[in-house]
């Protein structure tokens, strides 16, 4: 499956437009410096709301290309739209968590072996969400509930929080993906180490 794509510059975005058996999808990239921005203890969050645009993340490019393309006409694209096929390459640093209705709390229900790695072990397949909010990992559940309500893409750049692995750097992008009825409750989430 090829994605055919030529872009248009304009500012402060970039148009992108995806062909892909006949059906053309129209996007606009959002870059990082237009991005809201928040300084956490351990790196930065961009929220990048879903109705402005993509974020424009080359490193992320791929993902945020499918993203486009599943999502069809609608903002978000629904978590059946993927398939294991489609994340060919990202499956050992891709998770998957479930939120219930309210956002309070969700399950990681897919965790790649080295998403779980470069966590040295702190998330595990099956664990509440809950169980994330430390001093560590401090308003997890807060941040991909805001990532569902908005709903808005999330990029985190910086070091990851665990015992240990203060000096891993990594970049994580998550972005939301709807349930068969339409309701935002999935967090697609993809790590990439940073190799200095």
């Amino acid at each position: 499956m090829s994605i055919a794509v030529a872009i248009a510059k304009t500012a402060p975005c970039l148009n992108l437009y995806l062909c892909r058996l006949g059906n053309i999808v129209t996007v606009s990239f959002i870059s990082l410096d237009s991005a809201e921005r928040i300084k956490r203890p351990f790196g930065e969050v961009y929220y990048f709301p879903i109705a402005d645009g993509l974020p424009d993340l080359p490193i992320f490019s791929e993902v945020i290309d499918l993203f486009a393309f599943r999502r069809r006409k609608a903002p978000v694209p629904q978590k059946t739209s993927f398939n294991f096929r489609d994340l060919r390459g990202w499956h050992a640093r891709f998770s998957l968590t479930k939120f219930n209705d309210d956002y309070s709390d969700g399950q990681i229900r897919i965790l790649g072996e080295d998403y779980k790695m470069l966590f040295g072990g702190a998330l595990k397949q099956g664990m509440s969400m809950s169980d994330t909010d430390n001093e560590k990992l401090p308003g997890l559940v807060q941040y991909f509930g805001q990532l569902l309500t908005r709903p808005a893409i999330g990029y985190f750049t910086g070091s990851l929080p665990e015992m240990g692995r203060e000096h891993v750097k990594a970049d994580i992008l998550d972005f939301p993906a709807t349930d068969a009825e339409g309701r935002n409750r999935f967090i697609l989430s993809f790590i990439r180490e940073r190799v200095r």
